[in-house]
């Protein structure tokens, strides 16, 4: 299977990819992405962090980072992987991919790595990425809490998934103080020490 967003598109690689995978038994596979401003079509970064952690699990082996980055697109993923495990998208408004992805995460046996570019990432204003109300804020942490608790099974160096586990948590902080001390234990439960240390960092 090969999850697609309503306003990204698929680059041509996709088809050179499709034939050199079709017969392979990864229970995932990552790919490279292109990304671009749909206001006037130049260049955009959305897809520069998921480019650097393929090049890094080519080069090293160390697939945590993949891993870790929760965005679902520029992948393949085995479909009867999905339904032995019952795997699903969160019915939730923001960051449905999250746990998802989380659990392929802890469940992957079998993966590879391609520097092909597959996927185009769009990005403009008004889009739901773009959302920062103190809901959208609110329900993204919960997700993260979710997702590096499992994270925590099975990776030692969780520092990327941390931090961005502590930036969900600080951007509610930035909108509404009170909200995010009442999210603190959740916070803690989820990333122990781990939260602590980001915490510390940005202090």
């Amino acid at each position: 299977q090969v999850p697609v967003d309503a306003d990204d598109f698929f680059e041509p690689d996709i088809v050179k990819a499709m034939d050199e995978y079709a017969d392979s038994n990864y229970d995932i596979i990552f790919f490279k992405a292109s990304s671009i401003n749909l206001l006037n079509n130049s260049p955009a970064g959305r897809g520069d962090t998921n480019n650097n952690f393929v090049d890094e699990a080519i080069k090293t082996g160390d697939f945590t980072h993949l891993f870790c980055h929760s965005c679902p697109w520029a992948k393949f993923y085995k479909r009867a992987f999905i339904e032995t495990h019952n795997l699903r998208f969160h019915e939730v408004k923001w960051s449905t991919e999250v746990l998802f992805q989380a659990q392929y995460a802890l469940l992957a046996k079998s993966y590879c790595a391609s520097p092909l570019v597959i996927y185009c990432a769009t990005t403009m204003p008004g889009t739901m990425i773009s959302n920062n109300s103190l809901e959208c804020r609110i329900v993204r942490f919960e997700e993260d809490s979710a997702a590096i608790k499992l994270y925590r099974k099975r990776f030692k160096d969780l520092e990327f998934a941390s931090y961005w586990h502590f930036r969900t948590w600080f951007n509610i902080y930035k909108l509404n103080k009170w909200a995010a001390i009442m999210k603190l234990p959740q916070a803690l439960n989820s990333s122990g020490f781990l939260f602590v240390k980001q915490v510390i960092r940005a202090l």
